[in-house]
């Protein structure tokens, strides 16, 4: 299963073409997974404020078919791994009409202490963060590891 965000492309994301520029992508990959973790009850605010952060490690996107100017686009976010180190979420971003394939990608992230920028564990660091994040994602997720 997976979590879809709605969006539309705005003329600023585009070229002279009409095209969306492939940089917006990445953008809407992070749109789309803090609506994900909005929509489960673990915003990202909230784990800031409560000194967890998630750096990107890594991303990856494979472009399709161009997305265009007005286009409404659907992100399907899902967690393909997680661990208390890490977590890694997949995408697929498709046009909302015709239902074509314009990008799929992942990222992955760590989980860092956000006072200083060192990586926890976060079933040691936040255990009832970690609790919430595995009970919370499971119809979003495809495995959970180190548990």
């Amino acid at each position: 299963m997976y979590h879809e965000t709605i969006l539309t492309v705005r003329y600023v994301e585009t070229d002279k073409f009409g095209i969306a520029h492939h940089s917006n992508h990445i953008i809407w990959f992070e749109v789309a997974r803090t609506s994900l973790l909005r929509d489960i009850g673990l915003p990202y605010s909230e784990m800031e404020a409560q000194g967890v952060s998630c750096p990107l490690l890594e991303t990856y996107c494979r472009y399709g078919h161009p997305a265009r100017f007005e286009d409404r686009l659907i992100v399907r976010t899902s967690i393909a791994e997680m661990s208390p180190v890490k977590i890694r979420f997949s995408y697929e971003i498709v046009e909302a009409e015709q239902g074509y394939t314009v990008a799929c990608g992942q990222t992955l992230h760590a989980f860092v202490d956000a006072a200083s920028g060192r990586p926890v564990r976060l079933n040691r660091f936040r255990p009832e963060m970690w609790g919430e994040l595995v009970q919370r994602s499971r119809p979003y997720f495809a495995g959970i590891g180190g548990q």
